[in-house]
């Protein structure tokens, strides 16, 4: 009975017996349940064998050869298998996740001391218009609280007519060479009027309470610098504003994809109090600004790259 020598990877050479073997594919089978559990989860056809280090494949239909030694033993190796594409949606992704698809950093840093302009004052218009909402809605549900984001949003936006407001944009991530993809709905971005197909500048997520997580507002945020820097453009800076009405938190990344998220900021959603509503005013003013000045820089270099892609 003829055996022949071969190796896996760093192990010993071991013989194994060519009894029954017409051919490199019945061979490759004895190795498989000679050296199991090597290969217990391999299937034959990812099997091959060499006669050198890095050399060519013998075929399965090849002879085997009559006879090797020890110091000259086939080679067994096993095919490497294509990472399969992960997918998750924003309101699912973890931290990790989020970071290994866009490559924004996977720590947080506190937003501290966001430099707001004390000097703007809301329009005593728009403060009516809050007051006569706070009458007629009771704030328990997401719609309810969401026509307090409405106001601010529409209220800030509209001092930027270059910029709109998009609502329940559908947003898709795919990093071929991490095999990852985010993909769902954003509750509100901004954009360059006009522009909608361009990476957007601000992601909002608006939730019914503050113990649903802030991530997917976070992994928006990411995927909108991820799509800004591949398409070149100049301005990698993305803000994002994470509300239920009375709680709000801001985000920001960095040119550089550092993550920032701030504090959380209160505000009383069933009666007006000038404090509080004043702070959130100038902070949504404050990222709306600040992204439209940056916004002469986001003409894209190459082409032009949808969000969507």
């Amino acid at each position: 009975m003829t055996k022949l020598w071969v190796k896996f990877k760093t192990n010993n050479a071991t013989q194994v017996s060519t009894e029954g073997c017409q051919n490199v594919d019945d061979f490759l089978k004895a190795c498989r349940k000679e050296l199991s559990p090597h290969f217990d989860s391999v299937a034959t056809d990812e099997l091959s064998l060499s006669t050198t280090a890095g050399g060519p494949p013998l075929q399965p239909d090849d002879d085997i050869p009559a006879h090797n030694s020890a110091e000259t033993p086939l080679l067994i190796s096993v095919a490497v298998k294509e990472t399969e594409m992960v997918s998750m949606s924003y309101g699912k992704a973890t931290m990790h996740f989020i970071s290994e698809a866009t490559g924004v950093e996977y720590e947080n840093q506190v937003w501290e001391n966001i430099p707001v302009d004390n000097t703007i004052e809301p329009a005593q218009e728009f403060v009516e218009l809050f007051k006569k909402n706070c009458s007629v809605f009771e704030f328990g549900a997401e719609a309810s609280r969401r026509t307090l984001i409405d106001l601010f949003l529409r209220e800030v936006v509209a001092q930027f007519p270059d910029f709109m407001i998009i609502c329940e944009y559908h947003m898709t991530l795919v990093n071929k060479e991490k095999k990852r993809r985010l993909n769902g709905n954003c509750d509100y971005t901004i954009c360059h009027r006009g522009l909608r197909n361009l990476p957007h500048l601000v992601a909002i997520e608006a939730k019914v309470t503050n113990r649903e997580t802030l991530l997917q507002c976070i992994g928006e945020c990411a995927s909108i610098h991820y799509r800004r820097k591949e398409a070149g453009m100049g301005n990698l800076k993305v803000y994002g504003i994470h509300s239920t009405g009375s709680i709000w938190k801001f985000v920001f990344i960095d040119e550089n994809g550092s993550l920032f998220v701030s504090k959380e900021y209160q505000m009383n959603p069933e009666n007006y109090v000038k404090e509080g509503f004043d702070r959130i005013y100038r902070l949504v003013y404050y990222v709306v600004k600040q992204s439209h000045i940056n916004s002469p820089r986001t003409t894209p270099v190459g082409s032009l790259v949808s969000v969507n892609q």
